[in-house]
């Protein structure tokens, strides 16, 4: 069976991920089923959520997200997640569905670059750590169950749409401004294009597969909070000036590179956007910078 003919949902579908990745399915003439806020519907809540004749794919994009928030409300951050990931499995356990989860970077300080999905899993703050819950509900009906999963880790996504509190938002919330006030210059972080997930997405979803798996995404290069500040600056034009207040987030990674080998080997992808093309790209779409 083509992609095509597939119904898929897709939770989160507003946020920068889901919507792009929709745009990328309607290519297909898929069925999309949106399950969100933006349609009224609190995932979290089973009750709201409605029923279905038939699922081929899930694509669960739909998180809390934000770590400082994290450490503001643990408990809505780890309910939050944990309950909308229950929820949408009970759907792939009902309809037999394909259940992609997007996750994130679990790894904590590496112990070894670039990170592949064997290093050890180390949650450095409770948006991580729910997100490591998620993962082992998700092999607990894998096993018990005999649910089709795949799991992606995405390093640090970026594109338009990015939400607040993100490194890159704050950047062009503030260019133009004539200083741009970061806290740590140190911290290296590999950057993902969302055309790139989403593409490996799909390509995840057009194989067929049995079993469960987890794959990083990533572009397996790192660049700092003061190199990415420097970048925006300089495809911006602007002559804004960079401070630091040099200080530290709890549980802060000074350096991150995806191994994204086994992405390449299972699903034949690599990202495409290099980090100055994307943020180029970011600045047009967001109308900073004209076409």
């Amino acid at each position: 069976m083509g992609l095509e003919e597939n119904k898929i949902i897709i939770t989160g579908d507003s946020g920068m991920v889901g919507s792009n990745l929709k745009k990328q399915l309607n290519e297909f003439s898929s069925e999309i089923i949106p399950l969100s806020r933006s349609e009224g519907i609190d995932l979290r809540d089973k009750s709201e959520i409605p029923s279905f004749e038939d699922v081929d794919i899930i694509f669960h994009l739909a998180a809390k997200m934000g770590v400082p928030y994290s450490y503001e409300h643990p408990r809505d951050m780890i309910s939050s997640n944990f309950d909308m990931t229950l929820n949408m499995l009970e759907i792939a356990r009902e309809h037999d569905s394909l259940f992609i989860y997007t996750s994130s970077y679990l790894y904590g300080e590496p112990e070894y670059l670039p990170v592949n999905e064997e290093h050890k899993l180390s949650p450095h703050s409770p948006y991580t750590q729910s997100k490591l819950l998620c993962e082992k509900l998700i092999e607990g009906y894998v096993r018990d169950f005999d649910i089709r999963s795949i799991i992606v880790r995405p390093f640090n996504l970026y594109g338009p749409g990015l939400a607040e509190g993100m490194l890159m938002r704050d950047i062009i919330d503030q260019l133009n401004s004539g200083e741009i006030q970061l806290k740590n210059p140190i911290p290296k972080r590999d950057y993902l294009f969302v055309d790139d997930l989403t593409e490996l997405l799909v390509s995840i979803a057009e194989k067929e597969y049995d079993g469960y798996d987890i794959v990083n995404a990533g572009y397996g290069e790192s660049y700092s909070v003061e190199e990415i500040a420097e970048m925006f600056k300089e495809i911006a034009g602007t002559n804004d000036d960079i401070t630091f207040e040099n200080t530290s987030r709890k549980g802060e990674v000074l350096d991150v590179v995806a191994d994204i080998s086994k992405a390449n080997n299972l699903y034949d992808w690599k990202p495409k956007v290099d980090i100055n093309t994307g943020i180029e790209k970011m600045l047009k779409e967001e109308g900073v910078i004209d076409e």
